[in-house]
């Protein structure tokens, strides 16, 4: 895949924290799975290896086996992977996944994960997410903001345009509108209003 003007991954996110070895052998949840290849990326000290997307076969790298290795080319795109792409004439990447916004932050430097992999690749701006999602709202969402986009071109009005009509949604159909359901996502990058037609 060479720059398409849109990507649209609608697919699982993920960022491990780094933890030592010390506070990776005490943590009981951790624990559980240190034998496994997903387990140990854990100790890894580049962010760009803990954080990444979830495609097809990536159920693979989380058995718990000790001869496992972790092996990249079985469904585990990292963010490090994602860097070294070519994404130069990508206008916009819309990651639809869960907590595709987190990374390791660093003073000076913004967060480092899939939001710090695509920019470098050269995507212009990317529309991504900072907490688990609910999948209905969050077609919902997506289904308001293409439907905005694609007859204005601007990202940010289009988001705005979404978060505001699922906001009213649903006022309509349960009286509030708890941020958990619409507040999620959000824009970085260089959000430029494309012409519409391009």
């Amino acid at each position: 895949m060479v720059s398409p003007r849109i990507i649209h991954l609608a697919t699982h996110g993920f960022y491990l924290p780094h933890e030592t070895a010390g506070a990776f052998n005490e943590s009981r949840s951790v624990k559980r799975s240190s034998g496994s290849a997903l387990g140990r990326l854990r100790y890894v000290d580049n962010p760009l290896m803990r954080s990444g997307l979830v495609l097809a076969g990536a159920n693979q790298l989380a058995t718990n086996s000790e001869e496992r290795t972790v092996d990249l080319e079985d469904g585990w795109l990292t963010a490090q992977e994602i860097s070294s792409m070519n994404f130069r004439n990508t206008e916009l990447v819309v990651l639809s996944a869960c907590e595709s916004g987190l990374g390791d932050s660093e003073l000076g430097h913004g967060v480092r994960g899939l939001q710090r992999a695509f920019l470098v690749a050269g995507a212009h701006s990317l529309l991504m997410s900072m907490f688990e999602v609910p999948d209905k709202e969050t077609r919902e969402l997506m289904g308001l903001f293409y439907q905005h986009f694609v007859q204005t071109g601007d990202q940010v009005k289009s988001m705005q345009f979404a978060q505001q009509k699922l906001i009213l949604q649903r006022r309509t159909q349960s009286g509030s509108a708890h941020p958990f359901f619409w507040a999620s996502f959000f824009i970085v990058g260089q959000p430029e209003a494309t012409p519409v037609g391009k």
